[in-house]
């Protein structure tokens, strides 16, 4: 069963598993895409609200809303590490060429730009609100 208020739901096409964020219960169902079953479930920030996938890397980047930072997954184990954010990230996008991250800081105007490789940060301004709809 999933957690509550699923939100997001992208698919790693090498692996075949299927991430949900669920914004109510703070967690992450990760789902088998080939039987449907659930493997389990990975614990999240507050609020977690977006989340994208680096098939190159196996890693799972979750925007925490509530909590101002992103959960990086690692695909084969699970294990999480949590990256600090700016106010509010409610979008995230993944280069898998560049292996670069981008998070949309809603309330702080701006984009994190996490290195996959080292989990260092930038911040790049941006207008007022931004957020992918």
């Amino acid at each position: 069963m999933l957690g509550r208020n699923p939100d997001a739901i992208p698919v790693n096409p090498v692996s075949n598993k299927v991430y949900v964020t669920n914004n109510g219960s703070n967690n992450v169902t990760v789902i088998d895409g080939a039987s449907n079953k659930i493997i389990t479930t990975v614990s999240a920030g507050s609020r977690p609200w977006a989340v994208a996938i680096n098939p190159v890397t196996n890693k799972i980047y979750v925007a925490n809303f509530g909590s101002s930072n992103v959960t990086v997954m690692d695909g084969a184990a699970n294990a999480t590490t949590t990256v600090s954010a700016g106010t509010d990230p409610d979008a995230v996008a993944v280069n898998p060429v560049t292996n670069k991250i981008y998070v949309t800081n809603w309330q702080s105007n701006n984009v994190t730009v996490i290195d996959g490789a080292s989990n260092k940060t930038a911040t790049v301004s941006a207008g007022t609100s931004p957020e992918a709809r």
